[in-house]
């Protein structure tokens, strides 16, 4: 599916797995409600895959924030 959202922060950190460093990137999404959206899909944002951490509905606003983390390959 394919949707309009906007981006609210963009954060990122170094941490080191299996003896190399890695750069992982958090971003938050805002869509509005109409959408039914789980864990198990991908978000792709400039090119990039992004996987959903959670998903926080926010039925006083009609939209919910996703939580992605940049996926590393």
């Amino acid at each position: 599916m394919s949707t309009r959202c906007s981006v609210k922060s963009y954060t990122g950190n170094r941490q080191t797995e299996n003896m190399e460093i890695v750069n992982t990137y958090n971003i938050t999404f805002t869509v509005r409600n109409y959408h039914s959206i789980n864990e198990t899909m991908r978000i792709i944002w400039k090119g990039k895959y992004y996987r959903i951490i959670s998903i926080l509905p926010d039925k006083y606003k009609q939209s919910t924030d996703i939580i992605g983390e940049l996926i590393n390959e």
